[in-house]
């Protein structure tokens, strides 16, 4: 057993949710942001905006590719400031003083231009079609990322957050079953060990036996000695597992080392699940012996389990 790495980086899931709601640079407005995490083999990021914000939609991808490394990643983001008035909290009403005081300034406009006596009367004019009309400037994905940059990196930085805590779960996890293992790797190293110190009496036996009918067994000794040393050498190289052994202590620790490191995972888990896969399957070919294949059946049961949560690691 290899000592135990100290733990490194985080190792992430990929599965996360949080949300949050700040203002934006310029403290003009509020936004709102919902981004959610599930696995994924790459990186696959969905985004959700305003209208006025798809300009910036490159920039907000690109500052998530720098932030994640694999998942999908559904982002939302709202203005709840954009709208009057909010079903979820109903009778509160807010107002756009700015707008106001431009459609106010619009309608004296129309009285001083056109005589109008009646401030009613010009109202019914403002309200006509294509009378009154609202233009908003057109802001640069610059402009509109300076903007929403610190909220957006507030929400990535609490999805990482969310990330790692369930990398961490994942990782206690994955380590209790590099421990089963080991376990059950001893167990069948222990077999294996009394399985090789009565061989050579199985064989033994097996070939007297076969020689049994001959009257004169002294004669023939020199003859039985070479056919159980060449049946035992056949034997113990058809069934002697002390290799898949040694190649399987060598994947856990480096199952275990690579949980230690942390980072990006994930994939390197799963090849190296993959190579523990198939010691355990030459191991239960080879040995047969029941005692072996029920432990070697308990691994795989264990490294499937490992697969499962390994999904899950970015």
């Amino acid at each position: 057993m290899a000592p135990p790495t100290p733990p490194g980086k985080s190792v992430l899931s990929m599965t996360g949710f949080t949300s949050c709601e700040s203002k934006t640079r310029s403290q003009k407005e509020s936004l709102r942001i919902e981004a959610r995490s599930l696995n994924h083999r790459f990186l696959d990021i969905k985004l959700r905006l305003p209208r006025e914000y798809m300009p910036a939609d490159p920039l907000i991808r690109n500052f998530i590719q720098t932030k994640l490394g694999r998942g999908s990643i559904d982002v939302r983001i709202d203005r709840p400031s954009s709208s009057t008035l909010s079903s979820a909290t109903p009778g509160l009403v807010q107002v756009n003083l700015e707008l106001a005081q431009a459609y106010h300034a619009a309608v004296d406009h129309l009285v001083f231009k056109l005589g109008i006596q009646d401030r009613n009367y010009a109202l019914e004019i403002a309200k006509q079609q294509d009378v009154c009309t609202r233009t908003v400037r057109e802001q640069s994905a610059d402009e509109i990322w300076s903007e929403i940059e610190p909220v957006l990196e507030t929400a990535v930085l609490r999805l990482i957050q969310a990330r790692e805590q369930e990398g961490a779960r994942l990782r206690s996890i994955l380590l209790d079953q590099v421990n089963e293992l080991r376990a059950l790797h001893g167990r069948i190293r222990a077999r294996r060990q009394e399985l090789t110190s009565a061989y050579p009496t199985r064989i033994s036996d097996k070939i007297r036996t076969l020689f049994e009918s001959l009257k004169e067994i002294t004669e023939a000794q020199s003859l039985i000695e070479t056919r159980i040393s060449q049946e035992l050498a056949l034997l113990l190289d058809r069934t002697d597992i002390e290799e898949e052994l040694q190649r399987f202590a060598a994947h856990l620790d480096h199952f275990e080392k690579t949980l230690n490191e942390g980072g990006q995972v994930g994939r390197k888990i799963e090849f190296i699940l993959q190579e523990l896969g198939r010691e355990c399957n030459t191991l239960g070919n080879k040995a047969q012996d029941y005692s072996i294949s029920e432990e070697t059946l308990q691994i795989k049961v264990r490294l499937e389990q490992c697969r499962e949560q390994c999904l899950n690691l970015e």
